[in-house]
């Protein structure tokens, strides 16, 4: 995979992780879902969802038209909205080289984030239940005046040890 960030001179990646896999679950599940009722809608034209929830015939035949296109366009809509969310997603990626940590994002407005690791103070590490199944989580790192936040980072208790044992090694360089 190329690489989507510019390294400095003498400076190469340490770490190279992409964001957790669980968060192209929903995007993926809404994809299918939304397939999944299309077909249902192009195979049954003379039902409406409407018709349906009210269980009864709400809507005349010359109606019917009308709401079948529109259902079928908003199930249109939220496939192509999760489609781009998926594809957001995919464009999240965390670094640690041996100077800086860096948080990318972005497909077309592309987002830089980063710290000199030097700089780096305290490295916050938050997991809830639902994350720990999933082995991730999100870190904070912070500094005197700022901070970086990874969202949902993979395997985030080694990440965070990894980073930790850098932050180490660069004091006793010192």
């Amino acid at each position: 995979m190329k690489k989507r960030i510019e390294l400095l001179e003498g400076e190469r990646i340490i770490i190279d992780e992409p964001i957790h896999w669980k968060n192209y679950l929903s995007s993926l599940l809404t994809m299918a879902l939304g397939v999944f009722l299309i077909l249902v809608r192009l195979d049954n034209k003379d039902a409406s969802i409407l018709n349906w929830i009210m269980h009864r015939r709400v809507l005349t035949p010359g109606q019917m038209r009308y709401v079948v296109t529109a259902e079928i366009v908003m199930l249109g809509l939220l496939i192509a909205g999760a489609f781009v969310r998926t594809v957001d997603i995919s464009y999240i990626h965390y670094y640690v080289t041996n100077k800086r940590i860096i948080a990318t994002s972005g497909v077309i407005n592309r987002q830089f984030s980063e710290m000199l690791l030097n700089k780096c103070e305290m490295i916050y590490l938050n997991q809830n239940a639902y994350e720990r199944m999933y082995s991730c989580g999100d870190i904070l790192c912070v500094t005197a005046g700022s901070s970086l936040f990874l969202d949902d980072v993979k395997d985030a208790v080694a990440f965070k040890q990894r980073l930790m044992q850098l932050l180490s090694e660069r004091e006793v360089s010192r």
